[in-house]
């Protein structure tokens, strides 16, 4: 929630934040527990910003505080910069609340948004519109590239399987992955037709975006369990449809039925898991979420979206370039092309 000049005065605003220089690239840190934030200002407003941190402890509005501070406006710039990314909380923060179901609503809104100006205008999700349209070679990139990420699952499910915060939650994050272990089998079934076997599938490479994307999942996983949750409902799908990348495939008249069969079954069980709904179901069961937490976890919605626009994006500028292979073994590899066994 924004707030203007006259309600940050009369704040009792405190913050953890710890300063870090980085003199080589000219630049500042902000380090919050393991989360680090880059700050654009110039070196010489350092002593400043520690200063502003030193004496930031909750004790005292912020209207007495700033009165010492060499240059006030920027310090009113600073601490409302820092209000509203979640760095600086009030003490009264714990009475700043909504329910779970009104906190998903609130990221939701912006979620949905920027799936609709950023990865709906994506030129993978474009070309969708027109299946026969579609590079054969992109249908089959994008299956090994779900073959890589769901192969990674274990990476981003685990940390929240002792998730503390809610039972409810933790149960049916639990059953979730119990459901979604080993899904990655099926699309390894599909993808043994363009010549993968088991003893290459592992140095098959996945492109750096798919890698990104399970990496950011993992920390966000360890480090923030509530935001990690509100990304399920976008890396399932919530409408209760079979995947429209299934549809196109099969609209494509391209890929034989023996490949889109296993990915239609994986489709499948995520619809009558309603592995959709996990996202709407775990915030249902959480009685209260602080406002600040609802405020920090749509800062990271945005990464996050801009991350999944990167990983179609990078499926659609690799595979449509015919030159390349669309099995990516490391170039220092002795195997033959994989090309020959392309549908």
């Amino acid at each position: 929630m924004k707030i203007d000049h006259a309600q940050l005065l009369s704040l009792n605003l405190r913050s953890e934040c710890r300063v870090h220089l980085t003199p080589a690239e000219g630049g500042i840190t902000l380090i919050e527990g393991s989360t680090e934030y880059q700050v654009t200002s110039d070196n010489k407003n350092v002593a400043n910003i520690k200063d502003i941190l030193r004496v930031l402890d909750g004790s005292s509005p912020y209207g007495e505080i700033r009165k010492q501070f060499v240059d006030p406006s920027f310090a009113d710039e600073f601490v409302l910069a820092l209000y509203d990314a979640g760095l600086a909380k009030t003490n009264n923060s714990a009475t700043e609340y909504m329910s779970g179901s009104a906190a998903l609503a609130a990221i939701e809104d912006h979620q949905f948004s920027m799936l609709y100006d950023v990865l709906y205008h994506n030129r993978f999700w474009v070309a969708c519109k027109n299946p026969q349209s579609i590079p054969k070679n992109v249908l089959l990139g994008m299956a090994i590239e779900n073959y890589h990420f769901l192969y990674r699952e274990s990476w981003f499910d685990t940390p929240v399987l002792s998730y503390l915060g809610n039972e409810t939650a933790r149960l049916a994050m639990n059953r979730f992955y119990g459901e979604e272990y080993g899904h990655d089998e099926l699309i390894f079934e599909a993808i043994t037709q363009l010549g993968v076997t088991r003893d290459n599938v592992r140095d098959i490479q996945p492109l750096p975006q798919t890698l990104a994307l399970c990496n950011c999942l993992s920390h966000w996983a360890a480090t923030d369990p509530l935001f990690f949750f509100s990304t399920l409902g976008v890396l399932e799908g919530k409408d209760p449809q079979i995947d429209t990348f299934v549809k196109t495939m099969e609209q494509s008249a391209k890929i034989d039925r023996s490949f889109i069969e296993p990915i239609h079954q994986h489709a499948l069980i995520n619809i009558e898991g309603k592995h959709g709904a996990l996202t709407t179901e775990i915030f249902d069961s959480i009685d209260v979420i602080q406002n600040q937490d609802v405020r920090r976890m749509i800062k990271k919605t945005k990464i996050f979206i801009d991350l999944y626009d990167d990983f179609y994006s990078a499926v659609w500028d690799y595979y449509s370039n015919e030159s390349n292979p669309v099995l990516r073994f490391p170039s220092s590899s002795n195997m033959t092309s994989p090309r020959e066994a392309i549908l």
